[in-house]
């Protein structure tokens, strides 16, 4: 052997594992594991930082009133149910009246309006299981077309109140 070679091993090291089937399963006996796998620590839930985020604003759009359905400018749609609701009476009118079917299709709303925690806080109670994300959507307003809230944007893409 070479001088500063090592010699050859028997079982090989993984460098990179981007998940998917494990390579003890598809080499069956012809590998020796040093344990068991490790579990994925849990990502950390993100913080809410008030003093960095409120007050939200949203100068793309505002409260009113929709009318007929639209299909979003956004090829394929989100893929996902998204509401978009502020603090306003008009929203939170409309996530009384929706609330059910909203938790029911797994929607997350964005609160596209907000001045503080204490008022997210109380839009939550409106909520009820619908979970409430404060940020401004002059980007996706823009995207997509949308001039007013509260909406629901379907998985599909359509914008409807």
């Amino acid at each position: 052997m070479p001088a500063g070679a090592q010699a050859p091993r028997a079982t090989p090291i993984v460098i990179h594992d981007a998940g998917g089937v494990s390579i003890a399963a598809e080499l069956g006996d012809e590998i020796e594991l040093d344990g068991p796998a490790e579990q994925p620590a849990a990502p950390p839930q993100p913080q809410l930082q008030p003093h960095l985020i409120f007050p939200v604003v949203t100068t793309a759009a505002k409260p009113g009133i929709l009318g007929p359905a639209v299909r979003a400018n956004l090829p394929g749609g989100p893929g996902v149910p998204i509401c978009i609701v502020g603090d306003d009476q008009l929203s939170r009118h409309w996530l009384n009246l929706n609330r059910g079917t909203l938790e029911k299709m797994g929607a997350s709303c964005l609160v596209a309006s907000v001045r503080d925690l204490s008022a997210l806080d109380n839009l939550r109670s409106y909520a009820g299981a619908v979970r409430l994300v404060p940020g401004s959507i002059d980007a996706l307003a823009g995207a997509a077309g949308i001039t007013v809230w509260p909406v629901l944007i379907t998985p599909d893409g359509m914008i409807s109140q």
